[in-house]
């Protein structure tokens, strides 16, 4: 068994050194791609090159692995996997029977209340309609919703788009935790050693931890059991994405809870005032071209 990633097979085993892989190679039987739906649009395109050299070559040691593509959030599956593996559309098998033990998941939308006119906020209006900041700030919302779910015993991970905005909502949220339950949250990002990373899984998965906040590096791949609540500072821009991190939660077969907070931008304020946008939204189609000349 081998456990790598496409970036190790373009680099260091396709390009020269496959055959010091031979008796591997000709006796490779199965190739899983995990998270599929991650492999779109140009980076995508170029995975598809890579998986294409791998069946070549495989082909020379006299081998034809079978594939299995894995994915929760993916509206296309046959075609994407098609152009991702280079396999024809007719001979691959979708299953999507879903197995996997979860309970009732409620999706609600949060938006912050509206804040007292001034004649500041007037000013700019007749300025410029609609410019002006007219509800509380979806910051605080977040911190103060994540740290009222600690207080009540609720596991949670709040979702944030930027390295900055997790550290400006843990410090948020754990100012205003008591000081017993401030050991209980942290932050988990990209820019984290790889040790400072692995500590606070360990800690998650271990029940130490009640709460974390989380830029995506936390939404694919990891299996966290035994969350009740996911919080998402944001729109995070897609259906799949917003599935993925709500995801989390919910996972041994218990109730969970997802909270969209709404920023106080126009996008965002339309999804609050008609719900149904989000709730009744496909999954994205998943988009890759490996025969893009300039790839």
């Amino acid at each position: 068994v081998l456990l790598s990633n496409p970036d190790l097979l373009h680099a260091t085993l396709l390009p020269s050194h496959h055959a010091e892989w031979k008796p591997f190679l000709t006796n490779l039987k199965l190739v899983v791609i995990d998270e599929a739906h991650a492999y779109h649009g140009v980076f995508g395109s170029h995975v598809a090159l890579v998986l294409r050299r791998l069946r070549r070559i495989c082909a020379r040691y006299g081998a034809r692995p079978r594939f299995v593509c894995c994915s929760a959030t993916i509206a296309n599956p046959r075609e994407h996997m098609a152009r991702l593996t280079g396999l024809p559309a007719s001979s691959l098998s979708v299953i999507t029977a879903d197995a996997a033990p979860a309970g009732w998941r409620t999706l609600a939308l949060w938006n912050p209340p509206r804040v007292e006119p001034s004649a500041l906020i007037e000013w700019h209006e007749k300025l410029a309609p609609g410019a002006a900041r007219r509800r509380a700030s979806s910051m605080h919302e977040a911190a103060h919703l994540l740290a009222t779910m600690l207080q009540h015993g609720l596991r949670t991970i709040a979702f944030v788009r930027t390295r900055a905005v997790a550290e400006r909502l843990f410090e948020a949220a754990r100012d205003r935790l008591p000081s017993a339950l401030r050991p209980r949250l942290a932050c988990y990002r990209a820019g984290y050693t790889l040790e400072e990373r692995r500590d606070v899984e360990r800690r998650l998965f271990g029940g130490e931890l009640h709460g974390v906040v989380a830029t995506t590096a936390l939404e694919l791949g990891v299996d966290v059991g035994g969350l009740d609540a996911t919080i998402h500072l944001g729109y995070p821009g897609t259906t799949a994405s917003l599935a993925q991190q709500a995801g989390r939660a919910g996972r041994s077969g218990r109730d969970a809870v997802a909270i969209l907070v709404a920023a106080d931008n126009p996008m965002e304020q339309s999804l609050v005032a008609a719900p149904r946008l989000v709730l009744d939204r496909p999954l994205e189609q998943t988009v890759i071209d490996p025969t893009n000349p300039h790839i």
